[in-house]
């Protein structure tokens, strides 16, 4: 019989493997350079316009009584300047519009963690599973809401959050699990991307997940882990950086093609360096308490508070944060994830919070076009 210590050891030694820094890995997330400089040249161009822009804070009541005991939404989806807020510990969607501004529907059960971020493909919003063994699916059309089954049996929390490609590829961070689940949301079939062999048995856990224009997803460790960048044209997948404690939920790419995000239980900001293939975190004697990261028109970023009790702006070129609103309430967590619209407000989405948090930009008239959208400002947390 193995001892415990030393499959613990063996576990290490397969983790900090240099085998993932083999020569097959070189051009994992090499693309087209031409291209990469004019997407980035372009998005910079265009928060360079906005530079004088700020942002101010306010919030919209919920009009329902709602139970502030658990999280009750975590994550949204936008579609058509529509914002749907997906159930985590509540039972029911938040539909806002300029026409409803807050509607209700569904009815999926109360227990806790359902479903976190989501995303939307072709007529349908989905909800990204948790500890549920289903997707949430709505239909945009009527608001029917269904849920599809996974091929898999989770008994716990086993993802968490993750990203949607272009092509309607879903790919999931585990959570308690060995393993990234990637569901085809065209077929709803899914497969596992294995992160060590089976008879290890490891319980990884990683919080969140961005795509980079560069053809890579970025998956975030919560303590005492390393990042792990996996190129979508053919799933490969390698460790970078040191091990590092992120706790970060939600991030964006700056201007300078690098990833950032507040951190939610440690202290600082993550900072990915993606020619190096580094992170590091940034600022560690600030405690933000985040529980997402949005961007600004203004090529800035900000915190959507958990934790924490502020609005928090970082400018990534400066290197400076900023505390933009104290919000005097010390329910925990107050907010979770949220999204960006295409004139440039922020929604945060509330946990315990009775209350949505809008950040809206003091120029209006802002319309974001479509490919710089969709490349930088579009998120699924």
């Amino acid at each position: 019989m193995i001892s415990i210590s030393r499959c613990v050891n063996r576990a290490k030694q397969y983790i900090n493997s240099q085998y993932y820094h083999s020569r097959d890995y070189e051009m994992l997330g090499k693309i087209n350079l031409t291209e990469t400089d004019f997407m980035f040249q372009h998005y910079k161009q265009y928060t360079d316009k906005y530079q004088s822009v700020d942002y101010t804070v306010s919030f919209l009541p919920l009009n329902k009584q709602v139970s502030s005991k658990r999280c009750k939404w975590v994550g949204a989806v936008l579609y058509n300047d529509i914002v749907y807020v997906i159930p985590n510990g509540e039972s029911r969607f938040i539909q806002i519009s300029d026409n409803v501004p807050l509607e209700y529907f569904g009815e999926l059960g109360h227990d806790n963690f359902k479903w976190t971020g989501g995303c939307q493909w072709k007529d349908f919003v989905y909800g990204f599973p948790r500890t549920r063994n289903s997707f949430i699916r709505v239909s945009i059309e009527n608001n029917k809401t269904e849920e599809i089954p996974l091929q898999f049996i989770y008994n716990s929390e086993h993802h968490y959050g993750g990203i949607c490609t272009k092509e309607g590829m879903v790919y999931q961070p585990p959570r308690n699990t060995d393993h990234i689940l990637v569901t085809d949301l065209n077929t709803m079939e899914s497969y596992k991307i294995c992160l060590a062999p089976s008879w290890l048995r490891l319980k990884l856990r990683y919080c969140g997940s961005i795509i980079h224009p560069n053809g890579c997803i970025y998956f975030f460790p919560e303590r005492n882990g390393r990042v792990i960048k996996l190129d979508m044209r053919t799933n490969k997948w390698m460790y970078i950086g040191e091990n590092i404690s992120t706790m970060t939920f939600d991030a964006v790419v700056a201007t300078d093609g690098n990833i950032y995000g507040f951190s939610a239980y440690e202290p600082g900001i993550m900072k990915i360096d993606t020619a190096q293939n580094s992170c590091r975190m940034l600022h560690r004697s600030i405690f933000y308490g985040a529980y997402g990261t949005k961007l600004g028109v203004n090529g800035r970023i900000y915190s959507i508070p958990g934790n924490g009790d502020f609005v928090w702006e970082y400018n990534p070129v400066t290197d400076v944060s900023t505390k933009l609103y104290h919000i005097d309430n010390k329910v925990k967590p107050k907010f979770a994830g949220g999204v960006i619209k295409q004139d440039g407000t922020i929604i945060g989405v509330p946990a315990k919070e009775d209350r949505l948090l809008i950040l809206t930009p003091t120029q209006k008239n802002i319309h974001i076009p479509y490919e710089i959208y969709e490349t930088n400002f579009k998120d699924f947390y």
